[in-house]
């Protein structure tokens, strides 16, 4: 009969330490949230813009139309922002 063989050593497998953080989830500042907000708000308004204009508006009108959603795209962020998750204890 033959022995049955050693098992063979398993490789470490715990990872390196790496020089970087890892990432983690956390909630981005407040800077950041309102920054990422004007930028929807600018790319939102210039949208609203091309679109107006290429639909045959007035100027006047379709700087309207891009003023209204530079106050309205920040404005739902915020108030999307304020209702809570569905991870929220109270649902």
């Amino acid at each position: 009969m033959r022995a049955a063989a050693a098992p063979s050593p398993q490789p470490e497998t715990a990872e390196p330490p790496r020089d970087e953080p890892a990432a983690v989830d956390e909630p981005a500042g407040p800077l950041r949230v309102w920054v990422e907000r004007a930028a929807l708000a600018l790319a939102s308004a210039g949208a609203g813009l091309l679109v107006a204009r290429w639909a045959g508006t007035s100027w006047t009108t379709a700087a309207a139309i891009a003023g209204i959603l530079l106050v309205v795209v920040p404005a739902a962020a915020w108030a999307a922002a304020s209702v809570p998750g569905p991870d929220d204890p109270e649902n």
